[in-house]
């Protein structure tokens, strides 16, 4: 479980470093940047969850919980 989790928790520290550096650096005009925030947030950030949610298994041990988490 350590494993997969370091991996997944570093990309997303690295992706957040990386968003820090090019807005410090790169993107210094503050119409940029809300154009590239206003991309991630209404085209890439929905088709990240669509990704994942179609690769997801819905095996009878995941669904049960699911369903007590929703209703």
């Amino acid at each position: 479980m350590v494993s997969v989790a370091f991996p997944t928790i570093l990309s997303v520290l690295l992706l957040i470093l990386l968003g820090f550096i090019l807005s410090r650096t790169l993107l210094e005009n503050e119409a940029i940047w809300s154009d590239v925030s206003r991309l991630c947030y209404w085209i890439l950030f929905p088709v990240l969850l669509f990704d994942i949610i179609s690769e997801t298994s819905l095996s009878s041990a995941v669904v049960p919980p699911i369903i007590l988490i929703i209703t």
